[in-house]
């Protein structure tokens, strides 16, 4: 258990987050042994490649492969639908062809994480015979009811998996997402996380919150959250502001009240954090991006300013909890 197997997918637009990950993951794993880091290359220049290996290089007990991404629609022959993300990140649903026969349990991490404490009990965590551990994720029952959940079904972020690799392989666990995936069409709420939740909700081992603190525990009190999101079997209070105080894992998830650390405007409490691990990496003297998001968000961002909090929450709850799944329903 000394050796840490860890897995990013990504492509051009995100290599220099997945930099910063690895640069903040290289300095909180001096308790293992050795680091492998394996890459699931969906569009990584060679440039690019060189600089992820210069950070990685740095430390001997570092080492990193890169493996060829498959295409999803080439491999189903089939359109798949972008509901979050891009269409790269339906390749980690290949994850157990793609690393080695003989690595029996990897830490995914998406590239917008930043590791700021050690994860050695993270990697250790039991699993109890499921398949994987991950956060239990801010949705409400119509999401459920749209990946054909019962309604008090687990729902988890994808960001962070502890994964069992021997037993999603003997389980046939990616022919069941490539078979749920062609059964609606190419169609699912929340992409491929939404294809995982499907899937694997019933072999889920909730992991505390603290191994994967979503920037809406930041944006968000407690009772706003659960306002906002309406969760089912969610945490608790205590639980969530544990992981705000003292988080070891910062997923910088996408979130209409705030940017992310890479763009101009960042207002998030552990931006600087992130800034200081960047200066480790070779896009230390790059300039922030330009929000992107869509007009509408800005707007709405903006309407949120004027308006009393408690009647904005109220009308983004409507919004998220019960309007957005109902008209992904109704297009689907």
């Amino acid at each position: 258990m000394n050796d840490l197997n860890v897995v990013y997918a990504a492509d051009d637009n995100f290599v220099e987050a997945m930099g910063v990950s690895i640069a903040s993951l290289r300095c909180n794993t001096q308790e293992f042994k050795h680091v492998h880091i394996y890459v699931i290359d969906s569009g990584i220049n060679g440039r690019n490649k060189t600089r992820i290996e210069s950070i990685v290089n740095k430390v001997e007990s570092f080492s990193i492969t890169w493996l060829k991404s498959i295409d999803i629609t080439k491999e189903l022959s089939l359109d798949v639908s972008i509901d979050r993300g891009s269409v790269a990140q339906y390749a980690r649903l290949f994850i157990s062809r793609l690393v080695p026969a003989s690595v029996e349990r990897i830490l995914y991490l998406d590239c917008d994480v930043l590791i700021v404490r050690p994860i050695m009990d993270l990697w250790k965590m039991g699993l109890d015979n499921n398949i994987i551990g991950g956060l239990l994720d801010a949705f409400g029952e119509k999401y459920r009811r749209n990946l054909g959940l019962k309604q008090n079904s687990a729902m988890f972020n994808s960001g962070v998996m502890l994964i069992d690799v021997n037993r999603w392989r003997s389980k046939n666990i990616e022919k069941k997402l490539l078979r749920f995936i062609v059964s609606h069409h190419g169609v699912v709420q929340q992409g491929d996380q939404g294809v995982l939740n499907a899937v694997l909700s019933n072999s889920l081992k909730a992991m505390d919150p603290r191994y994967n603190a979503v920037t809406i525990m930041f944006d968000f009190t407690y009772l706003e959250l659960l306002t906002y999101r309406k969760p089912v079997n969610y945490y608790s209070e205590d639980e969530i502001e544990k992981a705000v105080k003292a988080p070891v894992i910062i997923h910088f998830t996408s979130s209409f009240l705030s940017n992310r650390p890479w763009e101009i405007g960042c207002n998030h409490p552990y931006v600087d954090v992130w800034l200081s691990y960047r200066n480790m990496t070779p896009w230390k003297n790059n300039t922030l991006r330009k929000d992107k998001k869509d007009w509408k968000v800005r707007w709405y961002r903006w309407v949120g300013r004027i308006i009393p909090r408690p009647i904005f929450l109220m009308i983004s709850g409507i919004l998220q909890a019960y309007l957005r799944p109902l008209i992904f329903r109704l297009k689907k």
